[in-house]
């Protein structure tokens, strides 16, 4: 197996852990090919991240987890339990209402976040810092937020994620179905794979 990446880095003979999101495979040439089919579902997934000066929604008896059919999903409180004033509230949209809010809103995104989250908090505008919104398909790096199997992928393309091929051997997210979609699907993977390798050295 021999592995040609975009940045001009050549990987041949060893073992080689793939790891980045196969919405980026593209862009590294493998010797030979993966096999066909070999292409997991990835999803939309955007986040806008709120800054603010106190959790202003405990004064109005307003709780941070909110979840909804419009175009933000879910909210939730990014630093609960933690110490200090300032709160930081997310907005996650996946899916459809993902591809809206990277879209449609791209011109006016934080007046559209704002006329949006007021529905939720009407005093969001009032106690607003700052705000960040994370595009992960729009990283050249990631093009995708996490995976998702599509029907039928788990048993199809999941054997193969586990064993590798050959020498070639797969690690991330998008191969932990115990933890689809969290960070701790790629933790969980990197572990069970330097385990393998140890094993069968």
């Amino acid at each position: 197996m021999s592995v040609h990446c975009s940045g001009g880095d050549t990987f041949q003979g060893d073992d080689v852990v793939l790891a980045v999101p196969p919405s980026v495979w593209h862009r590294i040439k493998f010797e030979p090919e993966l096999p066909r089919g070999l292409n997991p579902q990835m999803g939309i997934v955007v986040k806008y991240l709120s800054t603010f000066q106190n959790r202003f929604w405990e004064k109005e008896h307003l709780g941070p987890d909110a979840a909804s059919d419009d175009f933000v999903s879910m909210t939730w409180d990014a630093t609960e339990a933690q110490n200090g004033r300032e709160a930081v509230l997310t907005a996650f949209s996946g899916g459809p209402a993902g591809a809206i809010c990277r879209k449609q809103w791209s011109q006016n995104r934080d007046r559209a976040y704002r006329e949006e989250l007021q529905k939720l908090y009407p005093d969001y505008s009032k106690y607003l810092i700052g705000s960040r919104f994370m595009d992960w398909p729009g990283d050249p790096w990631a093009q995708a937020g996490y995976s998702f199997p599509a029907p039928g992928e788990v048993t199809a393309i999941g054997p193969i994620l586990r064993s590798g091929i050959g020498r070639l051997h797969f690690a991330g997210e998008h191969t932990c179905y115990k933890f689809i979609g969290y960070m701790e699907g790629a933790l969980h993977s990197g572990v069970s794979l330097a385990r393998r390798l140890v094993q069968t050295g």
